[in-house]
């Protein structure tokens, strides 16, 4: 009766230690199957690497978006309604205000078009714009290659030449037409407009001529000079000029694009700013595709 007792106490024993051990193995086999190495290594690690990748490239193109996004013109009606009310009534007061369009002509063709028109190899244009009020401007042309010209005014005209407003002016000057070449890509025209003389570019443009008595009639405006490239000294003025209002540009003026029921386009741009003595830089880009 002992031996059988104790047979089956060793057998208990036994039977005891295999639950165990089999109880072990079990928890053993759930704990690598709840969270297995092998896992972290080749899933966890990747996903992690490519998360932290997607959220830097998506960072760098938000940051490289970020100066397209502001170089874009602010269309607001505004712009139109700036230009026909600023200037009503009294010439030098009230905001400035600009219309704007290009003259196409296309062989036989001819006609008033935004400057977001594809232009096309031997495509003949011209600038022409109004002032809602009397006031100065300058228009300057940089072609593909980066190089710059002065179009407008007339480098032999009389200095500080104050333009009218509702008056129209073409640019270039004369008979003369703009054409685009084989090198296709962004023409830019600059058209500078300012209540009083931009005193860097009248010196840039004209050079000092001996004064005249006050009694002496005015000498009759010279034929247009033909536009040559500005050299670097004339180059790095118009390029400060050009770093210091585009962004001023670009936050306070508004743009309205519109279509006349003749079908003729033309672009209203006007000032909204606080002080509208500081000329402003209008952009022109013209795609040649």
């Amino acid at each position: 009766m002992a031996n059988d007792e104790c047979r089956m106490t060793n057998q208990c024993r036994m039977a005891n230690d295999e639950g165990e051990t089999r109880l072990s193995a079990c928890a053993s086999s759930l704990s690598s199957f709840v969270i297995p190495s092998f896992v972290i290594r080749h899933w966890a690690a990747p996903v992690i690497r490519s998360f932290v990748i997607r959220y830097w490239v998506a960072l760098a193109l938000v940051l490289l978006a970020a100066p397209a996004l502001a170089a874009e013109p602010r269309l607001d009606r505004k712009a139109r309604d700036v230009f026909f009310q600023s200037g009503a009534g009294q010439a030098e007061a009230g905001k400035l205000g600009v219309k704007f369009w290009i003259a196409l002509r296309r062989g036989e063709t001819r006609q008033d078009v935004q400057p977001t028109h594809a232009f096309e190899t031997g495509d003949l244009i011209r600038l022409r714009f109004q002032l809602n009020r009397d006031a100065f401007a300058y228009v300057f042309h940089e072609g593909t290659t980066g190089k710059r010209r002065l179009l407008f005014p007339n480098p032999r005209g009389n200095a500080e030449e104050r333009l009218t407003r509702n008056a129209t002016y073409t640019v270039p000057l004369g008979s003369a037409y703009l054409q685009f070449d084989e090198h296709k890509g962004v023409e830019k025209l600059y058209l500078i407009v300012s209540a009083k003389p931009v005193q860097d570019l009248e010196r840039l443009i004209r050079p000092e001529t001996p004064s005249r008595p006050p009694d002496t009639p005015p000498t009759p405006t010279p034929a247009p000079k033909l536009p040559t490239d500005l050299t670097p000294e004339e180059n790095a003025v118009l390029k400060q000029l050009l770093d210091q209002s585009l962004p001023r540009t670009q936050r306070d003026v508004v743009f309205h694009p519109e279509t006349a029921p003749t079908g003729a386009q033309a672009t209203y741009a006007a000032d909204t700013g606080a002080n509208a003595e500081e000329p402003i830089v209008l952009e022109i880009r013209l795609e040649h595709k």
